[in-house]
């Protein structure tokens, strides 16, 4: 969930400082009048109002609404064009110039940006906002070293730099420095102790901590400023759900998703809250509103696989597991799913590609060697089953893994099963022995001995609590429908 607030918080920073600029460029066209108008002039002031206004406007102004509604239609070409359209005195002036930069982070000209605002700083060593440009482009590069130095230079020139120190405090934050992001926003909060935001991140940093006291404290401090600021109304709701007030923090995240609908970590959040107390359906919903928000969230996919997975809804499983696999191949957990999905389907080919991916990223992991060998015999392809499974058996150390060398070697020799069932049975960890078990049942019932595989497919069935995912695979054999293929020596 950090990381979800941590990408929108970095999408933001250079369009809030366009925005700004913007802002101040309009309010250059406001010229506040406090003498009241001669009697007899209104109307003469009406009929040339038109005229006038048109005339008055300044070029600064008209630029100001321009690049915004090209920034708008996401025109970045034109609107990078659109600063040469400025007479040259406020072409150069400093504050156009440090736009450009912004204008040019946020369209990714990353090498043009710097080259403007390195040519800014040498002109304007000490001008606090030309530095924090230079911040801006540290951050777009990804320049963690880069950004702390000139966040430390404005905090050398200004050390109460509010702005300075927020920005220093969400990087420490956001590196794992809780300690020193929780100091620095303690030095905002010293000063100006009514700041929402830095209260908000104090909290986070108490979470963190474990310090559920004082980190509600500071979201009821920061909602007291701003009632309806949903973030600190979404934060408190985690430090509800996290000391047995379940109810209340389904209701306060409800109130968050009121104020910011289309924030999708309110729903994510409502989602796992839900989830957390067995309201699976209420959960699924959320979890779907959050995935129409951002697409591309491996981490609410994941949720989405799940839930559907547990509710039967094996087709929209299937498709979330594949989605996570896609956006995130390296959650081999993903690549597992996908394979007892399809593994349940009898859809063997399927179920061997994913069990053979969770193996890249797991190559110590002989159960997906195996579950792959499974399925490649149970396509009838017995010299491929034979092939893969004497390649992966170099990988083994037999000193070290002794059972796991003869159990996978089983599948190429297909001899030495009494002396395999032996080992296992010696198992000490149930889990371990279960799990070897089900292979062994597959060895069997490839080899045709398919009641001496029902013998140890039931044992495996009557397993109280299952941590391991060949139980699904054992229950799924042993349906009225399962496979009953077999393979001779």
């Amino acid at each position: 969930m950090k990381n979800l607030y941590k990408g929108i918080l970095k999408k933001t920073v250079c369009i809030y400082f366009i925005v700004s600029t913007l802002s101040c460029l309009s309010a250059q066209g406001a010229k506040p009048n406090t003498q009241p108008a001669p009697q007899g002039a209104e109307k003469a002031a009406a009929d040339g109002s038109s005229a006038e206004s048109a005339e008055e406007i300044p070029p600064r102004v008209i630029f100001g609404q321009q690049l915004s509604a090209l920034l708008s239609e996401q025109k970045w070409d034109e609107a990078i064009a659109l600063f040469d359209t400025l007479p040259e005195e406020d072409r150069d002036s400093l504050s156009i110039r440090n736009l450009k930069v912004a204008v040019l982070v946020s369209t990714g000209r990353l090498k043009d940006a710097e080259e403007t605002a390195k040519a800014l700083e040498k002109q304007y060593p000490n001008d606090l906002n030309v530095l924090y440009t230079m911040t801006m482009v540290a951050q777009a590069k990804n320049d963690i070293k880069m950004r702390k130095t000139y966040l430390k230079k404005i905090l050398k020139l200004d050390p109460d730099n509010v702005q300075a120190l927020y920005e220093e405090g969400v990087d420490f934050y956001n590196q794992g420095s809780y300690k020193e992001a929780g100091e620095t926003f303690g030095k905002i909060l010293k000063k100006h102790p009514d700041d929402v935001q830095a209260l908000i991140w104090c909290g986070k940093v108490y979470y963190l901590d474990n310090k559920m006291t004082e980190a509600e404290e500071c979201y009821r401090t920061a909602l007291k400023y701003q009632p309806k600021n949903s973030l600190a109304i979404a934060e408190l709701a985690r430090i509800k759900s996290e000391t047995n007030r379940m109810a209340e923090a389904i209701t306060d995240i409800q109130k968050a998703i009121d104020l910011e609908p289309d924030a999708a970590p309110h729903w994510t959040d409502l989602g796992s809250y839900n989830l957390q107390i067995g309201r699976k359906e209420e959960a699924l919903a959320a979890f779907n509103r959050a995935i129409e928000l951002v697409p591309d969230s491996y981490f609410i996919h994941i949720y989405l696989a799940g839930l559907n997975d547990d509710l039967g809804n094996k087709e929209d499983a299937i498709k979330h597991y594949k989605k996570v696999t896609e956006l995130y191949p390296q959650y081999y957990f993903a690549y597992e799913g996908l394979g007892i999905l399809l593994f349940e389907k009898k859809d063997w080919e399927g179920a061997r590609r994913a069990f053979i991916n969770a193996l890249r990223y797991a190559p110590a992991n002989i159960y997906y060697a195996l579950s792959a060998t499974v399925c490649t015999y149970k396509q009838n392809k017995k010299a491929e089953a034979k092939d893969f499974m004497s390649k992966y058996l170099k990988t083994i150390d037999r000193a070290k893994r002794e059972t796991d060398y003869y159990l996978c070697r089983l599948f190429i020799d297909f001899a030495g099963d009494s002396d395999v069932n032996n080992r296992i049975t010696k198992e000490k960890d149930e889990t371990e022995r279960l799990r070897k078990f089900f292979y062994l049942a597959e060895f069997y019932r490839l080899a045709g001995k398919g009641h001496l595989a029902e013998k140890f497919l039931l044992e495996i069935k009557t397993t109280q609590t299952p941590t391991f995912f060949e139980y699904r695979l054992a229950i799924s054999e042993l349906t009225p429908n399962a496979d009953t293929t077999a393979a001779k020596k």
